[in-house]
């Protein structure tokens, strides 16, 4: 039979990069945990399409990290969400609140 050579496994499946993922994991939470504010929306649309780009990429091959990337995109949707969310509540809440509070206070001086 054959002579069969072995292999390193490290040489035959190198680690492949998943910074990318984690850039868009990462900005994703960071745009959630802010999402009260305007930044939040800008970091989780970030970290979306990071995430996506991830993804892309993970399909063709060239990168790892298919988990981080999905969390990225579903953390990042969450964060806009959260976010229109926060935005709707302030108009129909907090702004009629806020100028009743403005006319009382006027009425006090």
């Amino acid at each position: 039979m054959g002579q069969q050579i072995e292999r390193d496994p490290v040489e035959t499946n190198p680690e492949k990069p998943k910074g990318l993922a984690v850039a868009g994991m990462v900005t994703s939470i960071i745009g959630f945990i802010l999402s009260a504010m305007f930044i939040g929306l800008v970091l989780s649309i970030v970290g979306i399409v990071l995430s996506a780009v991830a993804l892309h990429d993970i399909k063709k091959g060239i990168r790892s990290g298919r988990g981080m990337a999905i969390a990225g995109v579903i953390i990042g949707g969450v964060g806009v969400v959260s976010w229109i969310v926060t935005l709707i509540v302030h108009i129909t809440v907090v702004a009629p609140k806020e100028e009743q509070l403005r006319q009382q206070l006027q009425r006090m001086r």
